[in-house]
């Protein structure tokens, strides 16, 4: 099953913590100990009868992403993880330092990542409602790289958030235009 597959991995990268690998090896070990915890959150969080359990899955990522931010404090990969695991535990202020550390840190020749990061920072703007913070961020994930759908989409949402419907509703329509997708009679909603 599932969970005993996962409690086998857990098994084995603990045990593998404890061997005390050193240098990048360390760090790789750490990432993947990050992100599987992260993977084991995201793949349960609907399950309310274990909640305790991926709050501590969460913690677990955390810590050993921070380590390995400490081991290696130039190196963007640990922080963009680390900021995933932030903002699934909805920490998006810690989140959002974690991006800002990424993109401190990922290379000029690497605008995909840069992207992704910068996304990242509007996400947490976004889910704490600074929508006038969030958009130029957006913006500028979009600018790095412009098939990131999903900045597309939040920057539309933080528009219609703002009351900008007629700039949001042309950025969605340029959106729909560049897939050939159909987009008659799109319009923003107001909630009742």
């Amino acid at each position: 099953s599932y969970k005993e597959a996962a409690l086998q991995a857990a098994f084995y990268f603990d045990d593998a913590y404890k061997r005390n690998p050193e240098g990048a090896l360390r760090v790789e070990l750490l990432l993947e100990m990050g992100d599987f915890y992260r993977s084991l959150h995201d793949r349960n969080a609907g399950d309310s009868a274990d909640g305790q359990i991926m709050a501590d899955c969460l913690k677990r990522s955390t810590d050993a992403l921070n380590e390995a931010c400490t081991l290696d404090p130039t190196n963007w990969q640990p922080y963009l993880e680390l900021g995933l695991s932030y903002e699934a535990a909805e920490s998006y202020d810690q989140a959002e330092n974690a991006f800002r550390r990424a993109l401190e840190n990922i290379p000029d020749d690497r605008p995909g990542l840069q992207s992704a990061a910068l996304e990242g920072i509007g996400r947490c703007m976004f889910k704490r409602k600074e929508y006038d913070k969030a958009c130029p961020i957006l913006e500028q994930a979009i600018q790095k790289e412009p098939a990131n759908h999903q900045a597309a989409v939040r920057l539309v949402l933080a528009g219609g958030e703002r009351s900008e419907q007629a700039s949001a509703l042309a950025y969605l329509q340029n959106l729909f235009e560049e897939y050939a997708l159909p987009s008659d009679g799109l319009s923003f909603q107001s909630e009742p």
